[in-house]
C-alpha cells in the first residue's frame, strides 16, 4: 500500500524507517492524543492581489450555518479591514480561536457586502 502522510500525523509518533524492508514503523508520542488543528470557523481562504477570498466551507461549519459560499470575499473581521490583518492573525482567529468565540465578518459577494456573527466551533 502507498500513500502520503502529512507532518500533522507524524509529529504525533515516534518514527522508525526501516529502509531495507521498506517499513515505517508508528510508535505513539507525546502529542499522540492531542486533537488535529482545524478550522473553527470552516472557512479556507487564500490570500491574492490584495483580497482575501474564501476557496472553501466545511460543510455543517459555523461558515457554512453563516451563509458563506466559495469565492466569497472577507472585508472586515471584528470591524478591522482586511489589509490590517496578517495570515497569521487571521488564522489565530479563526482556525485556532477558542470555540464559543463570536466573530463579526463582513463580506462581498456579487458587488454587495453583507455582515454575519459566527460562532466558532470544533468542526471536526
Amino acid at each position: 500500500m502507498q500513500g502520503n502522510i502529512g507532518t500533522s500525523v507524524l509529529e504525533r509518533f515516534h518514527c522508525t524507517f526501516d529502509y531495507a524492508r521498506g517499513t515505517l514503523w508508528l510508535e505513539p508520542g507525546a502529542r499522540f492524543g492531542q486533537h488535529e488543528a482545524f478550522t473553527r470557523s470552516g472557512l479556507w481562504f487564500t490570500r491574492w492581489a490584495g483580497v482575501v477570498i474564501v476557496y472553501g466551507v466545511v460543510k455543517g461549519s459555523p461558515a457554512e450555518d453563516a451563509g458563506f459560499k466559495v469565492e466569497d470575499v472577507l472585508r472586515a473581521v471584528n470591524g478591522r479591514a482586511i489589509d490590517r490583518w496578517t495570515p497569521e492573525e487571521l488564522d489565530r482567529l479563526l482556525r485556532d480561536g477558542s470555540p464559543g468565540t463570536v466573530v463579526k465578518l463582513r463580506f462581498e459577494r456579487e458587488l454587495e457586502e453583507r455582515t454575519v456573527e459566527l460562532t466558532l466551533a470544533d468542526v471536526l
